[in-house]
């Protein structure tokens, strides 16, 4: 039997790091890896305080390290489809 993996994986911040996550809240600021386009989105909800935008920015080096060939995005207004479905999807 094959099993497929799951091509969109969805890690929000916190202070001790990013951590995969199926459920994100209005206040949490989240990244989306597209293992199938090879990108990175970065997405902060509409209630997210630019402190902790700052702040996770800052440690988004440690994904950028792990996901290295991969391309970043940060304007969710160009956000593909499926992206924007997945975190939609995800919101709670």
């Amino acid at each position: 039997m094959e099993t497929k993996e799951k091509t969109l994986k969805v890690y929000k911040f916190q202070q001790k790091g990013w951590i995969q996550t199926e459920q994100l809240l209005n206040n949490d600021i989240a990244i989306v890896v597209d293992q199938t386009q090879n990108r990175i989105y970065f997405w902060s909800g509409k209630k997210s305080k630019p402190q902790a935008i700052e702040m996770a920015k800052k440690n988004l080096l440690i994904k950028k390290i792990q996901y290295s060939n991969y391309q970043y995005r940060n304007n969710q207004a160009e956000f593909p489809s499926p992206i924007m479905e997945e975190i939609t999807k995800s919101l709670k």
